[in-house]
Parts: structure tokens; sequence; C-alpha cells
């Protein structure tokens, strides 16, 4: 996207305060996982920052986008980022006070907010789908159909073992999102090595990227370990690879940011 000096100053500002809140409430309930803290709850206001700030981020964007963008295409991003901040809030906040115990609802009450949330990424894509498919975006509009389909499974999955006591779901909830992580991982080095088959004098260099996916992927692993066989493991030792993965997150923030402003093109392209 191409944005005119001034928002790139203030939508990196709202980026990296946003991913320093991210930082910081997955080690808080990294922490109150393991009994470290006494609460959950303090883990969810640095989140609801986060969570806040992203229609902000997004407004911030789609406002000051020089290129011709259609009116009805704005309206639609923006309501879509600030009922997604919404209900993912809501789920946060809930999820939280249920397992410090403060209310006593079903889980299904719970999630039902963060289904809404996946309600309106699926409406979101379809929308957007056609344009995708005319600009040959296949991998990416698979991409986040495959997520959206492992995410719901996985939350569906993750109730069902909480309301009828059947460890073996904790399993079966990672395998979609273990998978989809490897699909991702392996579309990506694919593209990699074919943009070093078309460009062979630039060599080939694995980018940041490649390691948060890694991260992630471990962390499944992990988690999947830690539920069925590694049950002596500290639940904060599990949080280990996101926090990682949110560190390459903030660098690839900051990388951006000071090269678009150490090559002086002020007002050109900045991601």
């Amino acid at each position: 996207m191409t944005i005119d000096s001034g928002s790139i100053r203030t939508l990196h500002a709202l980026k990296l305060t946003t991913w320093v809140a991210l930082f910081v409430g997955s080690i808080l309930f990294g922490c109150a996982c393991s009994g470290w803290i006494p609460s959950y709850t303090a883990s969810v206001v640095p989140i609801a920052i986060a969570l806040i700030l992203f229609p902000i981020i997004v407004n911030v964007a789609v406002n000051s986008l020089d290129m011709y963008v259609k009116r009805i295409s704005k309206q639609i991003l923006l309501s879509c980022a600030y009922n997604l901040s919404l209900s993912w809030l809501i789920f946060a906040f809930l999820g939280c006070l249920l397992l410090d115990e403060a209310i006593d609802i079903p889980w299904v009450f719970v999630f039902a907010p963060a289904w809404y949330g996946f309600a309106i990424i699926f409406l979101f894509t379809v929308y957007m789908a056609p344009g995708m498919i005319q600009k040959k975006y296949y991998r990416a509009l698979l991409l986040i159909f495959a997520y959206w389909v492992a995410l719901l499974v996985f939350s569906i999955l993750w109730i069902c073992n909480i309301e009828y006591d059947n460890p073996n779901n904790f399993l079966y909830a990672w395998i979609p999102v273990a998978a989809v992580l490897v699909l991702h991982f392996v579309t990506y080095m694919k593209e990699r090595i074919q943009y070093r088959k078309t460009h062979p004098n630039e060599g080939f260099h694995t980018t940041e990227f490649f390691y948060a996916i890694l991260s992630l992927l471990q962390l499944t692993v992990m988690l999947t370990l830690q539920m069925e066989v590694l049950t002596w493991v500290p639940s904060f030792v599990l949080t280990a690879p996101l926090v990682k993965a949110m560190v390459i997150w903030l660098y690839l923030e900051e990388k951006s940011y000071w090269g678009w402003g150490q090559s002086g093109n002020k007002g050109k392209e900045y991601k």
C-alpha cells in the first residue's frame, strides 16, 4: 500500500503498540497457566489494548490510501474490523473470567463471540474472493479458508473436551491446526524456490517469516505433547514459540519502517 509520510509514522506507532501489547499478554497468560500469577484476567488487559487498536490501524491505513479504493469496500472493511475487534474482545474477557472462576457459564457462550468473529471473516473473504481470483491470489485465498476451517474445528473440539471430559479431543483439536501450519510452510517455501528460479542472481534468502511459521508449528506440537504425553512440562514453556513469533513480527515491523525511512522515499511503499 502507498501511504503519506505522516500516516506512516502514525501507523507504525499503532502497529508497534499492538505487537508489544500482544507480546506482554502472551507472557502474562503463560505465567497464569503456570500459576505464577493469581489471575488470568491480568493477561487480557494488554490483549484488549491490542484488539482495540486493531480497527484503528485499519481505519488509518484505509483512509490514507492514495490509490483508488471503492467507498463501499472501505465501509465493509472498517465494519468488519470493528465487529471483529469487539467480538474477540468479549471472547477474551469471558474466557479469562471463566478461567478465574469469576463467572459460571457454559463454554459455548464464551466461544459464541469468537464464532461471530469467524463468521465475519468468512463473509468478508467470500466478498473478496472474486477479486483475489481475478488477481490470481489463489494461495492466499486457500490459506484463509484453511485457517478458518481449522480454527473453527479446533474451537468446537475444545468445547467437546471440556464439556464431555474427553481428553482425546485435545489431540484431535490440534490436528487441523498443525495441518494448516504445515500447508502454509510448504506453500511458502515453494513460492520462495520459484522466486529463486526466476531471479537466479539474487541468491536464496529465507526470510524471518520462515521462522515465525516454525514457531507456531512448534507451539502446536508442544501443546499436543503436553496434553497427551509430557504432562510434566510447565505451561509457561508452551508459550515460548508464541513469544518468539511476536518478537519476530516486532522485528519485521521495525525493519520495514526504518528501511522506508532510510531509503528517503517518503510517500512510497510501506507495508
